[in-house]
């Protein structure tokens, strides 16, 4: 989705790599850029009144929050969401909504990252899967010097951390993970800390009144 619109709004730019677009075709896509933008609204997570994140993936007829694969699992997905509100960051003149998206999106990023851990990967026994051969494994350690750090999914509800196995089981902590998923895939990122750098220019542009970093 972050894709497509970028690809939109590049056209809608008059991004040079891009002239050959017709100006009816340009009509189109702002059409369709629009919608896309009010799915992005529509599709935010809220949570009892408070906007959080977005999902991985969605149902296309209810809109709700569904499963990707049998490993990602509905739930505020943190990495695919921070791409998304760095590419919303980018769009001039945002409308109100689209402010309180991101302002709120923000505000989620700093609540739910997690301090003192750091993800170690260790050396394992060599074990050939059916999908891939694993040579490592991952833990995650205690570390007072490590940035914060944000699980990829976090329950929809309760916002604890979510990780999965390729059954489709959910588990509550990256321990349970069986090894193939455990070191085979990012359920740990830091993608939500690049949106907290980009945040202080852009709010003193868009919502020069509101900062919702500063906890009062």
């Amino acid at each position: 989705m972050t894709g497509i619109l970028s690809v939109f709004k590049n056209i809608l730019d008059n991004n040079p790599a891009y002239s050959f677009v017709k100006t009816a075709k340009r009509r189109k896509i702002k059409t369709a850029f629009d919608k896309g933008l009010h799915c992005v609204l529509a599709t935010q997570i809220n949570n009892n009144d408070t906007l959080t994140a977005w999902c991985q993936q969605y149902d296309p007829i209810t809109l709700a929050p569904t499963w990707a694969r049998k490993f990602e699992p509905p739930s505020i997905c943190n990495r695919e969401s921070a791409v998304l509100v760095l590419f919303l960051m980018t769009i001039k003149e945002p409308s109100k909504e689209l402010i309180n998206a991101i302002q709120q999106a923000v505000k989620w990023f700093d609540n739910s990252k997690i301090l003192y851990t750091r993800i170690k990967t260790i050396a394992a026994p060599t074990i050939i899967y059916k999908v891939r051969k694993s040579s490592t494994d991952k833990m995650v350690v205690i570390d007072s010097a490590a940035p914060p750090i944000w699980a990829r999914y976090y329950q929809l509800k309760t916002y604890k951390p979510l990780f999965c196995n390729r059954d489709g089981q959910v588990v509550y902590s990256l321990s349970q993970v069986e090894r193939e998923r455990r070191d085979g895939y990012g359920w740990y990122v830091y993608d939500p800390q690049n949106v907290l750098n980009e945040y202080p220019a852009w709010q003193k542009k868009y919502a020069p009144n509101k900062n919702v970093l500063i906890h009062n």
